[in-house]
């Protein structure tokens, strides 16, 4: 039997398995790539979150709120949003995750990657900076919350008309009060109107001045109707016979501050600028203090009780006498105001009398009636304003006879 023997370098019919080769490394900047894009996927959801809810705290001015409310709104607001953008922006970068993996670099694609990082970009992150704000402290200035509320509080504004008037009541330059108040009447607004009827309720003491006063019942009579309310507001929250902080006893020393103090003033002052000559200058400014003390004797002299001031609060016979300026022709509530007044015996003598005037101004014929017991009073104020209020009533009622009576 013939043995047969395999041929040499014949092939075997069991193919001999390839070892497979190492897959290539990923270059090291598409690593570095996704390494940014990932710290970026973690860190902009909480810095969009904080800058978004920074911006809604300030201009809805949400740190007014209480302090505690306003931190918890701040952190939940914060930790909720950064969550939901974190969320969002996993889906917006899958898909450049997917390209890097198919380029060989799988970091942060896997599921688990992408829980891990949400967890840690919408909630781990703003929650410890949340936390880390409100007890890391910062020198002089607490700590690092306070410093956010403090860039994230609108800072207050002073109106205009509110500064001027500060100015005014702060101020004792008769002058500087007057333009204060030429001012604010030029701005025309509702809140340069408050603020002139705040310089009459809070600096009592400038109606003493009769420029001062002048002024102000000017600027405010002039709003008209809009002055209405305000004013009836400062009359019924003064309680009748309380003296005011800037009534001066008697109207004589009260007349002369009213109407001469300012100008003595301006002109003692114009004496001095223009005499170079100290003698000379002393005489003249002796010759003024001698009038001025004249003066302040002759006004001391008047007969008060005939005018009836009983030394009450400024501030009501001012209401009166700018109601009497403004331009209202007609006014039930105003008309109902003056007859009211003018009957209460708890104001004085000056204050219903004025309203006398008010009668006849917003009157007709049929208030006549109520005028002519004012007549027998024995107070020659009242008396004096009831016939000028009867005058004013008869001349509108018939005012063809008034013209002949003056055309004679």
């Amino acid at each position: 039997m013939t043995e047969k023997i395999p041929e040499q370098g014949g092939t075997s019919s069991t193919p001999t398995p390839k070892k497979e080769g190492k897959a290539p490394r990923p270059p090291i900047g598409m690593t570095l790539a996704v390494l940014g894009l990932l710290i970026l996927e973690v860190l902009l959801p909480v810095l969009l979150a904080a800058g978004i809810v920074g911006f809604l705290f300030y201009n809805f001015e949400v740190w007014k709120l209480d302090r505690t409310l306003a931190l918890v709104l701040f952190g939940a607001a914060v930790v909720v949003l950064s969550l939901a953008l974190s969320v969002l922006g996993d889906g917006l970068f899958a898909s450049i995750h997917r390209t890097y993996r198919k380029l060989g670099v799988k970091m942060g694609s896997s599921a688990n990657a992408r829980m891990a990082k949400m967890a840690i970009g919408g909630v781990l992150i703003p929650l410890a900076i949340v936390i880390a704000a409100n007890f890391v402290p910062v020198p002089a200035q607490g700590t690092a919350m306070n410093v956010l509320i403090t860039l994230s509080q609108k800072p207050v504004m002073v109106a205009p008309p509110q500064e001027i008037a500060s100015l005014a009541i702060q101020n004792s330059n008769p002058a500087i009060k007057v333009l204060s108040i030429q001012v604010l009447g030029a701005f025309r607004s509702p809140e340069a109107l408050t603020q002139l009827v705040r310089i009459v309720n809070e600096d009592p003491a400038a109606l003493s001045n009769g420029d001062v006063r002048a002024n102000l019942i000017k600027s405010i009579s002039s709003y008209g109707n809009d002055a209405k309310a305000p004013l009836l507001a400062l009359f019924r929250g003064i309680t009748p016979g309380a003296g005011s902080a800037g009534q001066v006893n008697g109207l004589g020393t009260d007349f002369y501050s009213r109407y001469f103090v300012g100008s003595f003033d301006s002109l003692k002052k114009e004496i001095t600028d223009s005499s170079a000559n100290m003698s000379d200058r002393s005489a003249r400014l002796a010759q003024i203090e001698t009038a001025q003390t004249q003066l302040q004797d002759q006004l001391k002299s008047l007969d008060e009780s005939a005018l009836a001031h009983d030394g009450g609060d400024l501030r009501l016979d001012f209401v009166i006498d700018a109601l009497q300026a403004t331009p209202i022709k007609q006014d039930a509530d105003l008309l109902n105001f003056a007859r009211t007044t003018a009957v209460d015996g708890r104001y004085s003598s000056q204050v219903r009398g004025d309203a006398l005037l008010l009668i006849a101004k917003w009157g007709d014929q049929k208030d006549m009636d109520g005028l002519y017991p004012f007549l027998h009073v024995s107070d020659p104020f009242l008396q004096m304003r009831a016939l000028q209020a009867i005058n004013t009533l008869q001349t509108k009622s018939n005012p063809s006879s008034n013209a002949n009576s003056g055309g004679n």
